[in-house]
């Protein structure tokens, strides 16, 4: 599940129960592969997936902190 909290990263969307933002999960899957990814960080596939759909629909907003709004 992705969520954003004022306070926690300038609100930058991010996977539930950890720091691991959406940003941060397209640009590593993209260098590094989804199997390698998930497991290095032990993320659920699931989990890389939704924050991967998430983005795919959002545009992205530069600023202090890169992310998809």
């Amino acid at each position: 599940m992705i969520v954003s909290e004022e306070g926690y990263y300038n609100g930058e969307p991010r996977i539930k129960g950890n720091r691991i933002t959406v940003a941060n999960v397209v640009a590593n899957v993209s260098e590094m592969g989804l199997e390698e990814y998930c497991s290095d960080f032990d993320l659920a596939r699931d989990n890389v997936l939704g924050a991967i759909d998430y983005c795919a629909g959002q545009r992205c907003e530069e600023g202090v902190v890169n992310y998809c709004t």
